[in-house]
């Protein structure tokens, strides 16, 4: 009787330690890559970031001619920060790195939480910019880097999820892959299918 308790409690212990070794390396990662886009952005020279502000502008001003309407797009249908669909031939597809149940864990320096995702993920929404995701790998754990080019086009997902690629099939974990919320006192909002 005594045994059996301690064992689910070595249990417990054991899967929140896992979490917090998971979190601190999610959070290493995250900190390492924001310091990374900081040097990188901090070489600019003043001219250099009027002229690309310039040309981001004239890029507004032409996607706004077109219509209002579209939107681009990097070909995921998301469920929260979890990848529930890749349409066939969008940028997420040709990247080779999304699958069904990945989950994104940060976009452009910021973590991601179910209210955030779609906003961060569409970002200056202008056809041709890149979005850079830390994607957290369903089957592995592994965090990846990945850079994708918004497209403005239209993304077709098949009715049923038969296009939807599938991972090679490896010997099921059942665990979280979510990080925890940073800003946990947020409201909860259900998770609601967003196509980005």
């Amino acid at each position: 009787d005594d045994s059996v308790w301690v064992r689910k409690r070595f249990d417990v212990s054991l899967r929140q330690l896992q979490e917090r070794r998971r979190s601190c390396r999610v959070s290493v990662i995250l900190e390492v890559w924001r310091r990374h886009a900081r040097e990188s952005c901090s070489g600019l020279s003043a001219k250099d970031s009027s002229s690309d502000a310039s040309r981001d502008l004239d890029k507004e001003e032409e996607v706004a001619e077109e219509g209002r309407q579209q939107r681009t797009t990097i070909g995921l249908k998301l469920r929260g920060c979890k990848v529930e669909e890749v349409a066939k031939g969008g940028p997420a597809d040709l990247s080779g790195m999304f699958f069904r149940g990945d989950t994104l864990v940060a976009a452009e320096g910021c973590m991601l939480t179910d209210n955030n995702v779609l906003q961060v993920l569409r970002g200056c929404d202008l056809p041709g910019s890149f979005v850079s995701i830390l994607l957290e790998k369903f089957h592995t754990g592994e965090i990846v880097h990945v850079r994708l080019k918004r497209e403005l086009h239209a993304i077709h997902f098949s009715q049923r999820g038969a296009r939807t690629k599938l991972a090679p099939s490896l010997p099921s974990q059942t665990r979280d892959h979510r990080p925890p919320s940073p800003d946990a006192s947020a409201p909860h909002v259900p998770f609601e299918r967003m196509v980005l």
